[in-house]
């Protein structure tokens, strides 16, 4: 049977992804944007793919939009060479803090990786020192949140989440708002870029960092509404965050999300989006 074009990059896609994860089990060399990057054995480097909830109908998209979210990152850090400071809030194994990191560290800039699962974080710290990175990748264990206290982290590998229930397997966690997190670390100046994947806790994280450091900040949120009422909060909430801070959510399919539970998808998965000021 021939293949359609987009079939054949599809499987092309897929061959290349099962390749890239086999060799994580064994640890992993690659390259970003010309940079060298390494992991250490153990870490899951998301390459075109993600562990999300199975809507088989929608995995395409699932894969793509990770696919277009790391060449949008690519093309921020490429058309802002004065940028310096980068902060990913659910860094996981550090596919993002580290390959930044590695073209902040020429810059004199700085990166802040906050991750609150113990297994994932003890990994992420292992790869910053596999690429020499400790004066300019910040590690912080701790979860982010609209407020600074103690919450339980459910462990689901890369959809690990928040919680105000321990649950089966939940471990006691910090948290604190990205501005306690910044305030930490001596932190002052505005952020340049700001990743957030949380699983559901987008809104919280954003009410916990002051408007003024993201004023003019490049925002790449990932959208989970499935989880949003159990962390709290609506799709109206949001909105009026978005409205109130003159923000307009789009994917990576260039869709605009201005009322969200009008998506055809709501209120599944709709993954890396970017927020634009209006």
């Amino acid at each position: 049977m021939k293949l359609t074009l987009a079939e054949r990059l599809m499987r092309k896609t897929t061959i290349q992804y099962a390749w890239l994860k086999s060799k994580c089990t064994h640890g992993f060399h690659t390259q970003f944007a010309g940079e060298s990057v390494t992991f250490c054995e153990g870490s899951v480097i998301s390459l075109g793919s993600a562990s999300l909830p199975k809507h088989s109908h929608r995995n395409r998209i699932v894969r793509d939009a990770d696919w277009i979210q790391q060449m949008a990152v690519t093309a921020w850090l490429e058309a802002n060479p004065t940028a310096k400071t980068f902060v990913d809030v659910g860094a996981f194994h550090g596919y993002y803090a580290i390959s930044i990191g590695k073209h902040l560290a020429k810059r004199g800039g700085k990166v802040v990786a906050v991750e609150p699962d113990p297994k994932n974080f003890e990994l992420l710290v292992q790869s910053v020192a596999m690429n020499g990175l400790e004066e300019t990748v910040h590690c912080v264990d701790v979860g982010c949140s609209d407020h600074d206290g103690e919450m339980f982290f459910q462990p689901k590998s890369a959809q690990g989440s928040l919680s105000d229930t321990k649950g089966e397997d939940g471990i006691p966690v910090r948290i604190a708002t990205l501005d306690s997190i910044l305030g930490t670390l001596g932190i002052t100046e505005p952020i340049d870029c700001l990743m957030v994947d949380v699983e559901g806790a987008e809104l919280p994280v954003m009410q916990g960092c002051n408007p003024e450091r993201i004023a003019n900040a490049e925002l790449f949120i990932e959208l989970h509404p499935y989880a949003w009422k159990d962390m709290g909060y609506t799709a109206a909430d949001l909105e009026a965050y978005l409205l109130e801070h003159n923000r307009i959510c789009v994917d990576m399919f260039h869709r605009v999300h201005q009322r969200f539970e009008a998506d055809p998808w709501f209120p599944n998965y709709i993954g890396p989006t970017k927020w634009i000021q209006r």
